[in-house]
């Protein structure tokens, strides 16, 4: 739990925000099936009371098929989002290697300078 923290804290520093879980679910399965929003949920009997059990179990299979699809969504979404990590690291740790590259070209051209301007001791 401590972790979860640092990381939280770590990204507010940055400022950025990370979605909640209920807002990843619902931008996803608001594109397939809006009865099963969030906010939704809770009150899904209540817009169908004269219901037959033949046309509740045609809705429940529909519901079954959209949640299939949610997860294949989900599926998509995580692994989208972790290449776009991924990538980010990448192009970090490129960017740091690069400077770390130049400033040591920066150091060996001074060292270099120094030893060219200096006079060698003559032999005697």
């Amino acid at each position: 739990m401590a972790e979860n923290t640092q990381t939280t804290t770590g990204l507010t520093a940055l400022g950025i925000q990370m979605p909640a879980g209920v807002d990843i679910y619902d931008a996803l399965m608001g594109d397939i099936e809006l009865e099963l929003v969030s906010t939704n949920l809770p009150h899904l009997d209540e817009r169908y009371p004269q219901e037959t059990p033949e046309a509740r179990k045609v809705r429940y299979q529909r519901y079954d098929k959209a949640y299939a699809a949610y997860e294949e969504a989900f599926k998509i979404w995580s692994q989208d989002f972790s290449q776009m990590v991924a990538k980010t690291k990448r192009d970090i740790l490129s960017s740091a290697e690069q400077q770390d590259k130049q400033r040591e070209e920066e150091v060996m051209a001074k060292l270099d300078a120094a030893f060219t301007a200096t006079p060698s001791p003559s032999k005697q």
